[in-house]
């Protein structure tokens, strides 16, 4: 904008002389240290020096008043550093400490920076924009400029141009209010990790919905869009709680408000975005969609509002595993969680349920690890081990990287592995298996062979319509090189095994909580609500009714938890894929590939398991024997009755010797 300090700038950047050069040769001028200013050699002798000089005429480069500030505010700072008699040296922070101190008038006006944290160095004054229109010869033309202000009236400064709309007669265009609807996703930073292919479903259906002539859901939403950001959490297990509360504040501040959220995925995660407590303080309402968090803790709409989960609560799924533990004859079973929100939730619903039918929890005392111990590596693989000692059946309730560690020092030091042994994962995850860089961990995945678990349905088996159409249209646009490179020309998305028919575990809710969160944003908005109304659209989720997603139906309870058909998992090594679930590339593992093997199912409806034949399972190192759990302690004998003569003490003495070397073969 026209000032002094800008007259004076452009006046003598135009006395300056050019710095071309004669055409031939490049302008000669150096630096002090000899050093060629507008210049630069070539390696070959043969090919003249590239020149980089400038005729000093206008217009200019739109940065480079702001490059002439930049050494004028570096000026003004070290200035303050030599006039100040405590300063001894000058060095990178002492600079930095007076640049922010610096305010002076620049060519591009008023120069100072911010000294706030979440801003620091950004520049604080003189922000100034042009204002910029095309106009109907296709030209940009300047309206005006813009300054931050309270309100436009004050910020915007026009210069009298008339505005080009683009309609017909120049007039003004309809108003498209709230035409989008804002949905934050949480997802995995790595293109190799396994996780990030369920990231790229979310953002395939998400394009799907938005697409309204791909025979998919068309009808859905007709004058709306999902507009999406995605949030790099950067881990597959449990983040911080201040941690995953800043994702989501900068999900927020990028869509300014969300209405939904998919995600996050870890129960102590979605506990922090939900709390009613942390909500009030930050005046959000947004919906949050979990596709796998199960701790039963979160059922209580009251601590945790307008929550809505697309897996099932421990309480069905612990359920599960007490019934699947019954029909195999296991009564005696150790445990093995973090102490976390969902590994304690898992712990109390899988005691409660399993106790209360007769078994028996071997190792109550020892069941707990330290998940901050272990993840600052204070813990390993074989430290939980040793919390295991004497056990054979074991339930293991912990996030994928301590699942990793358990399974391949299991392997690796052959301890609690083999015939004989049998492990239940309350937390069924293909990304156990793989290291932080991408590659298989060969070690965990033999030590998990025979590994039994229950998890939502995948849609693997799912014969319906939509499961076939959403199978056909991710076919078309995936494939194994789009985790590898970010653009392949025809099929971008990441598809680790090359299968459209088989999916990364829980994937099928990650797609589901877009179906659902579509459904619900169309009805609600048909009835007369606000696309950025998060408690109507929470309240039509829970009202709608029935919808059919790729894990089946979508039937949740008051407390927007799901109910559903639940699938047993058996972790099988095999030499050729049986089409029965998902797998691991063939290529990772060149002998062999390990299958996720639906065998059989679980009715949270009707509390029913269905396991059609025993004898098709596997358990640890490949054994097909059910292996036998040991018998718990059996309570103390009663109390002996008082002796009575003409029994002698010796005789007694052996009496109880005997009782408590061998009580089961006493007889009083």
């Amino acid at each position: 904008a026209p000032s002094v300090a800008y007259d004076g700038y452009a006046s003598r950047k135009r006395a300056r002389p050019s710095t071309l050069g004669d055409g031939t040769n490049c302008d000669p001028a150096e630096d002090d240290e000899g050093h060629k200013l507008w210049s630069v050699d070539t390696d070959e002798d043969t090919i003249a020096p590239r020149c980089f000089g400038a005729n000093n005429q206008f217009p200019e480069s739109v940065y480079a008043s702001r490059a002439y500030d930049a050494v004028y505010a570096v000026a003004h700072a070290v200035q303050a550093l030599v006039d100040d008699p405590l300063v001894q040296r000058i060095d990178g922070d002492a600079l930095m400490a007076a640049l922010l101190a610096v305010r002076f008038d620049g060519v591009t006006g008023k120069v100072s920076f911010s000294s706030e944290p979440a801003t620091l160095g950004d520049r604080a004054g003189g922000v100034l924009y042009d204002v910029m229109n095309v106009n109907a010869s296709g030209a940009w033309v300047k309206l005006g400029t813009w300054q931050p202000a309270d309100n436009w009236e004050q910020s915007f400064a026009g210069n009298g141009q008339a505005l080009t709309r683009p309609m017909p007669d120049n007039s003004k265009p309809p108003e498209l209010v709230g035409d989008t609807l804002r949905v934050g996703v949480f997802c995995d930073i790595s293109p190799r990790y396994i996780v990030y292919e369920k990231c790229q479903h979310v953002m395939h259906i998400i394009d799907r919905i938005n697409d309204k002539k791909d025979g998919f859901l068309d009808d859905l939403l007709p004058d709306h869009r999902l507009f999406y950001s995605m949030v790099q959490t950067g881990t597959t297990g449990c983040a911080e709680s201040e941690a995953i509360r800043s994702h989501f504040d900068q999900l927020y501040s990028d869509l300014n408000g969300v209405v939904a959220t998919i995600g996050p995925f870890c129960s102590d995660d979605v506990a922090a975005v939900t709390a009613a407590e942390w909500r009030a303080g930050a005046d959000v309402s947004t919906v949050v969609l979990a596709p796998s968090s199960t701790a039963p803790l979160l059922a209580n709409v009251g601590a945790y509002p307008n929550l809505l989960r697309l897996s099932s609560n421990d309480k069905h799924i612990q359920s599960a595993v007490a019934a699947l533990a019954e029909r195999l004859g296991w009564q005696a079973i150790c445990v093995l969680h973090d102490d976390g929100l969902w590994g304690r939730g898992v712990m109390q619903s899988f005691t409660s349920i399993f106790e209360s039918s007769g078994g028996k929890i071997v190792n109550n005392g020892t069941a707990e690890f330290s998940k901050a111990a272990f993840d600052g590596g204070n813990l390993t693989g074989s430290d939980l081990l040793d919390q295991l000692e004497d056990c054979q059946i074991i339930l293991l309730a912990a996030y994928p990287d301590a699942q990793r560690a358990v399974f391949a020092a299991s392997y690796d030091e052959g301890r609690l592995w083999g015939p004989g042994y049998a492990w239940l994962n309350a937390h069924p995850a293909e990304e156990a298996l793989y290291n932080a860089d991408g590659s298989v961990n060969s070690s965990a995945v033999h030590g998990s062979e025979g590994v039994l678990g229950v998890i939502e349905s995948s849609g693997v088996s799912s014969a319906s319509d939509l499961s076939l159409k959403y199978q056909a249209l991710w076919d078309e646009v995936s494939s194994s090189q789009g985790c590898t490179n970010m653009s392949p020309h025809s099929r971008p998305f990441c598809d680790h095994d090359d299968v459209a028919s088989t999916i990364p575990d829980y994937t099928a809710m990650y797609v589901d909580a877009v179906i659902k969160l579509a459904v619900s944003a169309d009805a609600a908005i048909r009835n007369g609500s606000r696309p950025g109304d998060a408690d109507a659209l929470y309240a039509t989720m829970l009202a709608a009714d029935t919808v059919t997603g790729l894990s089946g139906p979508l039937v949740f309870d008051d407390s927007g938890d799901r109910l559903s058909t639940l699938e047993v998992l058996n972790y099988r090594l095999l030499t050729e894929a049986s089409q029965s679930g998902r797998r691991l590339s063939s290529v990772l593992l060149p002998r062999s590939l390990l299958e996720f093997s639906i065998v059989g199912s679980y009715s949270t409806a009707t509390s029913t398991l269905q396991l059609p034949d025993v004898g098709v399972l596997v358990f640890s190192g490949g054994s097909t024997e059910v292996p036998q759990h040991s018998s718990p302690p059996p309570p103390p004998p009663p109390p002996s009755p008082p002796p009575e003569p003409p029994l002698s003490t010796g005789v007694l003495v052996v009496i109880v010797l005997l009782s408590t070397l061998t009580p089961v073969v006493v007889i009083w």
